[in-house]
């Protein structure tokens, strides 16, 4: 029964697919997802990692500036690139100066460290607090820092980006979901700019299955005029090479397309309807320009799909959940929109 979940998820949705270094041409733009932190132990993420970084440099370096121990979780990482056959370097950089003794304001304007960054092979942001390296990174004024524009540079200069702040506005992991719902709307002080390496039309959430984000995200979409986004699990990682993502890793990734969604305001809160949500696991792909699902080989050789209509009598059987909002329901509650035989599911918050 779960393959089966599982494989009707994927033609809706996507998994993934081991990318060999020789399968990446050297001019192709390189950006990698994380799901929240990344654990030395997932294996199968940082070999993919270590694939995807440029072979035409080879520096690789680690920016811890968003976790709260930039120090102590910094050099976590540099023992991981160790592990996995790579030195890196720890850039200095936090907001705290009795972390590395340096001033943040005054590191970021260095050309000679922005340079660094240019000539890196990766450039791998430590999880954490988004919003926090935002403020360094570019500052409450929108104003790029040179770090920043070195990461662009990097970034279009065939650099592996992992992590970090990649899209365009992003939103607080303190900010209340419930809160957002019954607003419709993300007030101004609980946004933040992030580095703006894709198109405009793409909101990244590499926090969105933390409790209640996803519903945020959505308004969020709507009031920033996002049509598309990309939100991955823990454990989880994406690689988007050319307009190609790749999913890889223990869960998975949602994707989400409001191109058809309308969103209505009233007393009560907001309602948006027509979304469609794609669950990509490991071995699915997506294509970003045509928003075509590629499920793994293994589920188009041993699954058919077989859509059935629901009926009254089977929408009374949908699958419930009294706490939406939970960690883990929103894609159990998918799931069981697929797997069931009302077709759809209903949710609640308590």
């Amino acid at each position: 029964m779960k393959s089966i979940m599982r494989t009707a998820l994927a033609l809706t949705c996507v998994v993934f697919i081991t990318i060999a270094q020789s399968a990446i041409a050297q001019d192709e733009k390189r950006l990698m997802l994380v799901g929240g932190v990344l654990p030395l132990n997932n294996g199968l993420v940082w070999r993919n990692l270590v694939d995807l970084t440029n072979p035409l440099k080879d520096k690789h370096l680690v920016i811890a500036t968003a976790h709260d121990r930039p120090d102590l979780y910094g050099k976590f990482q540099l023992r991981a690139y160790k592990r996995y056959g790579l030195d890196a370097w720890l850039i200095p950089l936090a907001e705290r100066f009795d972390e590395f003794s340096t001033d943040y304001t005054l590191l970021t304007e260095d050309a000679e460290f922005a340079q660094e960054l240019r000539d890196a092979s990766s450039i791998f942001f430590v999880g954490g607090s988004p919003h926090r390296l935002s403020h360094v990174l570019i500052g409450d004024d929108d104003k790029f820092s040179e770090f920043a524009n070195a990461i662009r540079d990097a970034y279009n200069e065939q650099s592996l980006i992992v992590g970090g702040i990649p899209g365009l506005r992003y939103f607080s992991t303190r900010l209340d979901p419930i809160d957002a719902l019954k607003r419709s709307r993300i007030d101004k002080d609980e946004t933040f700019s992030g580095l703006n390496l894709l198109d405009n039309n793409w909101y990244l959430d590499q926090y969105l299955f933390v409790q209640g984000r996803f519903a945020a995200a959505m308004v969020a979409m709507q009031q920033w005029n996002m049509t598309f986004g990309i939100g991955v699990d823990y454990d989880t990682a994406v690689a988007i090479v050319e307009g190609r993502a790749d999913v890889f890793g223990e869960k998975g990734a949602v994707i989400i397309d409001q191109s058809n969604a309308t969103m209505k305001k009233s007393r009560n809160g907001v309602s948006i309807h027509g979304i469609r949500l794609s669950y990509l696991e490991h071995g699915d792909a997506f294509l970003m320009d045509s928003r075509q699902v590629i499920p793994s080989d293994e589920k188009l050789e041993e699954f058919e799909i077989e859509v059935t209509p629901p009926t009254e009598q089977s929408l009374e059987v949908a699958a419930r959940s009294n706490n939406v909002f939970a960690p883990g329901e929103f894609v159990r509650m998918m799931i069981e929109a697929v797997d069931s035989e009302a077709g759809q599911s209903i949710g609640f918050v308590n």
